[in-house]
């Protein structure tokens, strides 16, 4: 996984966020600080996040607050480094 960046070339990140809100991207609309994991999900490789954790973000984002994701990295550590260092975040 590369960097993800802004539309202004800031690092993707939870602060990055307010400066994204109002260019016609996605952003989640709960409070990700009051998620409590609810799954827990063995690898974070691209079809994970690209499918089943777009689901998760759906339920959330219509008030299902049970599932929160704790993924975790089987293989290496540079995509969960990757992905911390973002927020958790990323770019679908």
């Amino acid at each position: 996984m590369t960097t993800t960046l802004t539309t202004n070339g800031e690092r993707l990140s939870a602060s990055a966020l307010q400066t994204i809100a109002d260019k016609n991207i996605e952003i989640p609309r709960y409070e990700r600080a009051d998620l409590v994991p609810g799954v827990v999900h063995l690898g974070l490789g691209a079809f994970h996040r690209a499918h089943q954790a777009l689901v998760f973000d759906s339920l959330l984002t219509a008030g299902d607050m049970r599932w929160g994701l704790w993924s975790v990295g089987m293989r290496s550590v540079q995509l969960a480094d990757d992905l911390t260092a973002q927020d958790g975040l990323y770019a679908v």
